[in-house]
């Protein structure tokens, strides 16, 4: 496309006689006065020596960074100063550089060495580290283009952003989105393109109404994205390792975490339920693990391995602390029934303590069993027989167990069912065995 090069209209007469001896405003330089002669004082040569120092003056301002031809190939570009991106002055003091025969030369001066360098393929992508110069294109001898043609100096001066809002990008330490401030806060978007095949493009969001961040893999419709970090950080301190553990120092060894407050939600830690009943029964366990089986019961790990021992927590399943063994004979023989002391976890506990064992002929202890006879205790202590074949009270052994033999006359179920003798401590007897006698 051929250039156009607009012709100014030239001064009539009387506006050329009214600028006789008056001063240009833009220039500063001075018009010639009219009437001057060649003999006159100062003479009409010191008068033109005076304008040319002004036009030289004012064309050294335009020559700066200039690129002229010096040789066949060769140019060199006048010194001049600039500004680098990170807000330091410097000065170009000139120089001269060869070209590539053949090819297109683009020009430019190199902030980080502040020297003329070219490329034969295009300036630099990045715009903060050169200051465009020229663009000669070479023969196999010569330079083929004009000083005015190659002259690229006003790339720098007319640079245009790719949008009217912002740049394409920024090498500062520090981005601000709507820097102006002047309204109310908005949500504010920083996009990532990705691709064509995508619906939406990602972003990281600053949700205003919430007053939190937001990573979102498809903005328009609010997707969140997910985020793959090193190690986590909460007030400057590492919550999570790279590792994904807990760090240690996150939390302190003398404070009292509240997961929840009665009465308000959360009301505290919840673990998943399993799908079955009962304790873990396959994996490889630690010591200390807690699981939650399908009807909401806690274990505990108490010893590790494949799958581990593991006990009940408390006595949140109905379990007892005197557990009661059932047991068979043929009418009229013995039937023997051990009764256990166990811990809040489940395990043996080798204390001595006094019951009191009811026989009975329903599991309620509505009626006594009528049938029995012959109360014996093999481990642990008959203390009394309170009614006679029907309750009595016996002290356990030093490990907590107490065996005893009963008789009954004829085929029948005994219930067994016990309680804390009176001046002992409480102790939980929800369980009870059967005697079988057929």
């Amino acid at each position: 496309m051929a250039e156009t090069f607009p012709t100014p209209a030239a001064l009539s007469t009387t506006a050329a006689d009214a600028l006789s001896g008056t001063t240009h405003e833009r220039t500063q330089m001075n018009y010639l006065a009219k009437g001057t002669s060649p003999t006159s004082t100062p003479t009409l040569a010191q008068q033109y020596f005076r304008l040319e120092r002004q036009v030289r003056q004012l064309l050294s301002m335009c020559a700066a960074g200039m690129c002229r031809k010096t040789d066949t190939l060769e140019v060199g570009a006048a010194p001049f100063r600039y500004r680098k991106s990170d807000g330091t002055d410097a000065h170009f003091e000139g120089g001269t550089l060869a070209l590539t025969a053949s090819n297109t030369n683009y020009v430019y001066l190199l902030h980080s060495t502040n020297a003329l360098t070219k490329s034969t393929t295009s300036f630099p992508v990045d715009k903060t580290t050169f200051t465009p110069l020229a663009e000669f294109v070479c023969d196999g001898s010569d330079i083929t283009t004009s000083d005015e043609d190659a002259d690229r100096r006003g790339l720098a001066l007319y640079q245009c952003n790719a949008s009217s809002s912002s740049p394409t990008g920024t090498t500062g330490t520090s981005f601000t989105l709507d820097n102006d401030n002047a309204g109310a806060g908005v949500d504010q978007q920083v996009m990532f393109n990705r691709g064509s095949t995508d619906a939406e493009d990602a972003a990281v969001e600053w949700d205003e109404t919430n007053d939190r961040f937001n990573l979102l893999a498809q903005d328009t419709t609010g997707t969140l994205a997910a985020l793959n970090a090193l190690s986590l950080l909460v007030g400057g301190t590492e919550v999570i390792g790279s590792d994904g553990d807990l760090a240690a120092a996150s939390i302190a060894t003398d404070q009292l975490y509240v997961f929840g407050a009665n009465g308000v939600t959360p009301y505290g830690v919840r673990l998943t339920l399993s799908g079955s009943s009962g304790a873990p029964s396959s994996g490889t366990h630690a010591a200390g693990e807690l699981a939650v089986d399908s009807a909401g019961l806690l274990y505990i790990c108490v010893s590790g391995g494949t799958p581990g021992t593991w006990q009940t927590v408390g006595l949140q399943d109905g379990g007892t602390v005197v557990s009661v063994g059932n047991g068979s004979a043929s009418a009229a023989n013995p039937a023997s029934c051990t009764i256990q002391l166990k811990d809040q976890f489940g395990g043996n506990k080798s204390v001595q303590r006094v019951l009191t064992v009811y026989l009975m002929d329903d599991d309620d202890g509505g009626t006594d069993a009528a049938n029995t006879s012959s109360i014996s205790v093999t481990t642990g202590t008959l203390i009394r027989t309170v009614t006679a074949d029907k309750v009595f009270r016996a002290k356990t052994d030093a490990s907590g167990t107490l065996t005893f033999a009963v008789t009954n006359s004829i085929a029948d179920n005994v219930y067994v069912l016990t309680e804390p003798a009176p001046g002992q401590e409480a102790i939980d007897c929800s369980d009870h065995g059967t005697l079988n006698w057929t």
